[in-house]
């Protein structure tokens, strides 16, 4: 928690389990009475003052507890929460690894892959079928092993985007396979594909 004036404090992490301990009352849903021994371990509950000036503390926290900590998030998530920090307080991928625990290349493939995944969802001929399922094989695009497909695809570091369209369907075709005979208005085609289909 934070105090935001004097003797008034915020949840930063744990508000769900703040509101539901103040649902508590001398009755449960069913009618049963809750017995007075639980009721009491309600009075009062342990936390932790944050008194540091970040001005997102809540997602730092939520991030420390859900990225590397007890309840694991979506990758999806993960990296959505890494590419928010990174674009709306101008962070580094040094500076958002240290938040949440992770190496600067360790930021870099989640937020990369944020990237390529969005473009996807966004700007390829599959925005209909790429759902956020598909998140983990873009991210996975940036490990060291897939140095050379990223240049198949033509990553471009400071856009943050894959330049060759054609390869970049491909490689999302592989995740969402298609009649390859027919286009979307059921005339045969072969123009949908890259190169590595064309390839002799």
């Amino acid at each position: 928690m934070r105090e935001f004036s004097d003797g008034q404090y915020v949840v930063l992490e744990g508000n769900r389990r703040i509101c539901a301990a103040k649902l508590v009352s001398t009755y449960s849903s069913e009618g049963e009475e809750v017995p007075e021994e639980i009721r009491r371990t309600f009075d009062s509950i342990p936390c932790l003052q944050y008194t540091g000036t970040a001005s997102g503390a809540s997602w730092i926290f939520q991030g420390l507890r859900h990225i590397t900590g007890i309840n694991d998030w979506s990758s999806f998530n993960k990296a959505k929460l890494l590419v928010e920090q990174i674009e709306e307080e101008g962070l580094t991928l040094t500076d958002v690894g240290k938040r949440f625990g992770l190496t600067p290349y360790g930021a870099g493939q989640w937020a990369r892959g944020f990237y390529a995944f969005k473009q996807a969802a966004e700007e390829s001929d599959f925005v209909n079928e790429v759902d956020e399922r598909a998140y983990p094989y873009f991210q996975e695009l940036f490990s060291r092993s897939s140095a050379l497909v990223r240049e198949w695809l033509g990553w471009n570091e400071k856009k943050s985007r894959f330049d060759n369209e054609l390869n970049f369907n491909e490689f999302i075709s592989w995740l969402y396979p298609r009649d390859p005979d027919k286009s979307a208005d059921g005339k045969e085609t072969n123009e949908s594909f890259g190169e590595w289909r064309n390839a002799p």
